[in-house]
């Protein structure tokens, strides 16, 4: 008897036989990306929605303040000034009309002439920043009324209010970027005779262009000086306008804090122009991306390091000690040394004569669909050999002590090119004396 009869050869498609350590790992694989995918998918719509939330604030702010830092600052001079101060005001708190109507063009960055001795300088009156009215008084801040009529009238009862940094800031002794070019020249000889130019020198002068050339010069060997001597003197003045009521400021001796109207405002010259909501909404969409892609990198770290463990399924772990296996290695190993006619299409294996093993998938099997379907349920049948009554077409009929149940072949054995029942029965037929009784008694029975 020749058992190889209907038995292809194993080896006809080119390939060895995949093991089950390699199928598992690809089953482990598919599971592991679908439950980074779901976790991804639960973090994902927050992150979008604050996204949203960071770019809407960014879309509307940053094409402005973007606009003042490349094109500002904008001189305005008394009288445009006053009439931006009053527009300011009656288009809501903060100009939010003026900044609908005019966006992302709207000009907010302004290089102001007052003139000379528009500021109240009376150290009396000065406004301080301190936490607390008692405690060591080094203020970030100093603020100055304005008390140039016009400005008066136009905002009565409001006052317009100047932010000037104290002496211990950076900013109190840099250089701003004035456009001298832009000034009166009463305003540029107010700025020469602050910085003790010899009058019989800048009388002489009766172009812009000598005194902007001389101011720059000057400017630019003690921007210190120049600042404390210059600006409030004679009201050139570089910043954003803001409403004060949240600022915490002290008049000299007094132990409460000032307070402001609801329509004061205030020129800010005490820091550089970089408003506080580009830094916010970039910081927010910094963090953003960041907390994405740290939980990304956590996830993906946590599944790599919990994928080095070969899980398999119980229902596995239980046929392994049918087959008196204690690893998955050494069934890999039973399978990969089964002879050429105990195996069929590397699908079916006869281990050591007495277990036959039906697998339900492809061992070469990458689609994720089907692996997926294996992640929980053992990827094999194990059928003691003895147990086997009967072959038919279609599967096999095994008895054991509580029964019998019919055992299919998968769909995978039934193509009309397979005749794994012709190569199981020759099997049987040499190995398994109970099989020969069975079949035996069968066809005498029924003939």
């Amino acid at each position: 008897m020749h058992l190889s009869v209907g038995q292809p050869k194993s080896n006809e498609d080119g390939r060895r036989p995949a093991v089950l350590r390699q199928l598992f790992a690809r089953i482990r694989a598919v599971r592991l990306r679908e439950e980074y995918d779901k976790r991804i998918g639960f973090l994902t719509p927050p992150v979008y929605v604050l996204l949203v939330c960071v770019f809407i604030p960014i879309f509307i702010w940053c094409p402005i303040h973007t606009y003042n830092i490349l094109k500002g600052p904008f001189h305005m001079d008394l009288n445009q000034f006053t009439n931006h101060l009053i527009s300011f005001n009656q288009r809501g708190d903060d100009g939010s009309y003026l900044q609908i109507r005019s966006w992302p063009f709207r000009q907010e960055y302004f290089q102001i002439e007052l003139g000379e001795d528009q500021i109240d300088q009376e150290s009396a009156h000065i406004l301080r920043e301190s936490d607390s009215y008692d405690s060591y008084f080094r203020p970030s801040y100093t603020m100055k009324a304005v008390q140039n009529d016009e400005i008066y009238q136009a905002l009565y009862p409001n006052r317009l209010y100047v932010t000037l940094a104290a002496r211990g800031q950076n900013h109190f002794h840099s250089r701003r970027p004035y456009r001298f070019h832009l000034f009166t020249i009463k305003t540029l000889r107010c700025i020469v005779r602050q910085l003790d130019v010899i009058p019989t020198s800048y009388m002489k002068w009766h172009d812009k262009a000598t005194f902007v050339e001389r101011i720059e010069e000057i400017y630019g060997r003690n921007s210190t000086a120049f600042n404390m001597k210059v600006l409030t003197k004679c009201g050139i003045l570089i910043g954003y306008l803001y409403r004060p009521q949240d600022s915490t400021v002290y008049m000299p001796g007094w132990k409460v804090p000032h307070l402001f109207h609801n329509h004061d405002i205030a020129l800010d010259t005490s820091s550089s122009y970089f408003p506080y909501k580009i830094y916010l909404c970039y910081g927010l969409l910094f963090t953003d991306i960041l907390v994405y892609v740290l939980s990304n990198l956590i996830i993906y770290l946590y599944q790599m390091h919990w994928a080095r463990a070969l899980i398999i399924p119980y229902q596995v772990e239980d046929q392994l000690g049918q087959l008196e296996l204690g690893k998955l290695q050494e069934l890999d190993e039973a399978i990969l040394h089964t002879p050429t006619e105990r195996r069929y299409r590397d699908r079916m294996f006869l281990i050591r004569n007495q277990y036959l093993i039906i697998f339900t998938i492809d061992l070469n099997e990458c689609n994720p669909n089907t692996l997926y379907e294996f992640y929980d349920k053992s990827p094999f049948i194990v059928i003691p050999i003895e147990d086997i009554e009967l072959v038919s077409s279609l599967g096999v009929t095994v008895s054991h002590e509580s029964g019998q149940n019919f055992v299919r072949f998968p769909y995978l054995y039934l193509s009309a090119a397979d005749n794994v029942s012709h190569w199981l029965h020759t099997i049987l037929m040499d190995i398994s004396e109970r099989y020969q009784r069975w079949y035996v008694f069968f066809f005498t029975d029924v003939l």
